[in-house]
């Protein structure tokens, strides 16, 4: 048995649409025609082409290789953090590293008159 794609379905039946808003369109300019009548039923298609984009969106948004993007991202952007962490940390050491440092060369310094 054929598999059926829906985002397939769903952008076929959008141009569909879209082909059958501009015939509707064009017959707005034919003598006697009843702008109204037409507008609504191009306000009723442009509604449908709206739901098929949303459920074409849904579709892709609930697809197993999009949850697996996702899970991927998050998983990267959580050791983004983890590294921020270490690399903030280390600064902070090496901070502190350096104020050790100047402490010792101003011991050196003020010893130096003694030795």
């Amino acid at each position: 048995m054929a598999q059926v794609n829906p985002n397939d379905v769903a952008t076929t039946c959008v141009l569909a649409l879209q082909g059958a808003i501009a015939k509707l369109d064009a017959l707005k300019q034919q003598p006697d025609a009843d702008v109204g009548q037409i507008d609504a039923q191009i306000d009723a298609l442009q509604t449908a082409q709206a739901a098929l984009r949303d459920q074409a969106l849904r579709a892709i948004e609930e697809s197993e290789a999009n949850k697996q993007a996702i899970a991927a991202m998050n998983s990267a952007a959580a050791n983004l953090r983890t590294e921020a962490a270490a690399m903030q940390a280390t600064a902070a050491d090496l901070t502190s590293a350096a104020e050790v440092v100047t402490a010792a060369t101003s011991l050196v310094a003020a010893l130096a008159h003694f030795i």
